[in-house]
């Protein structure tokens, strides 16, 4: 590995934040790093920029290829990463100042930590913000990661330094979104130690266009079905405690939550696995209400009880 750091930064039509992007990466106080900057067959000034960036800094790299989308981008700088640790940037993004040697300074310290995933504040299009800051905390057990630290909130692969070799046999999926959730769930099988921090920050902005704030069933059907690999190992640990399974009745209401979007508008079966809910799980009114309903009729019929509300009112 030549460079202690890699940093992928996937652009395409960009040219509105790309300057902004990299360079709040460029002033970071660590500056040993290699650039990986994929222009993703951009059809504006995004090209243009790109190879401007590369003249000026012989630290970043561009590769121009054709349209495969964010995981096609991410992939390719993938192929040619040969930093120890990887970490993706957004180009619509930005990291605070101090960020990367803040996290370099802990995975240099600590040698063993397979993933370090810091804290990142969200910015709305109006300037309103809200910051999620993680706890100092590491976890050497997945299902303390993912229950107890809730990382099926932000499967982000943005706010991640990763170590590289565990991409070895691993690729984001092309053509499928939320690709993060499925690829870190991959991920995850290969790392031994996870750390998160409340040092750094990774400063994503909220796009009003963006996969999230347009999603359609066939999107809240690609998500679910994302989940699920990770949603039958946890259902399967032979050495899950209460602890944990009260937890992971809780992520079970998450998803219950799109799986009842799918089956509502859609007719199609369920395909969320059964489980024996825990109330104490259950922490919304709503999820409570569910719960109730879940046990007392089943999956299969809430979900139609879901998709009659929906017909009754419109929606």
């Amino acid at each position: 590995m030549d460079k202690p750091l890699s940093i992928i930064v996937p652009a395409y039509n960009v040219e509105s934040t790309l300057d902004d992007c990299l360079s709040s990466i460029v002033s970071q106080s660590f500056a040993d790093w290699e650039l990986w900057l994929v222009d993703d067959g951009s059809t504006d000034r995004t090209t243009v920029l790109c190879d401007h960036w590369a003249a000026k800094d012989k630290r970043i790299s561009v590769l121009h290829q054709s349209n495969k989308g964010l995981s096609g981008a991410r992939n390719s700088g993938l192929e040619h990463a040969q930093g120890l640790y990887v970490t993706f940037v957004d180009a619509d993004d930005k990291l605070a100042p101090d960020t990367l040697i803040r996290l370099m300074e802990q995975l240099t310290g600590h040698p063993d930590y397979d993933i370090l995933e810091y804290s990142f504040q969200k910015t709305w299009q109006d300037g309103k913000h809200e910051d999620f800051m993680l706890p100092d905390k590491v976890y050497t057990s997945v299902t303390d990661y993912w229950l107890d630290g809730q990382a099926y909130l932000h499967t982000y692969a943005c706010n991640k330094m990763f170590r590289t070799s565990l991409f070895a046999d691993i690729r984001f999926p092309v053509g499928v979104l939320f690709e993060d959730v499925l690829t870190l769930s991959l991920l995850l099988e290969k790392a031994t130690t996870i750390a998160t921090t409340s040092c750094g920050l990774y400063h994503y902005f909220q796009n009003p266009k963006g996969i999230t704030q347009t999603a359609d069933v066939n999107l809240w059907r690609m998500l679910l079905n994302n989940h699920l690999p990770m949603l039958r190992r946890l259902l399967a640990e032979p050495t899950i405690n209460d602890k944990h399974r009260q937890q992971l009745s809780t992520y079970y209401m998450h998803l219950l939550n799109t799986q009842m979007i799918v089956a509502g508008y859609t007719g199609e079966d369920p395909v969320l696995p059964h489980y024996k809910v825990s109330f104490g799980g259950c922490i919304t009114p709503q999820s409570k209400v569910k719960f109730f309903l879940l046990k007392a009729i089943g999956l299969k019929n809430l979900c139609r009880l879901y998709r009659l509300f929906l017909k009754c009112t419109g929606t």
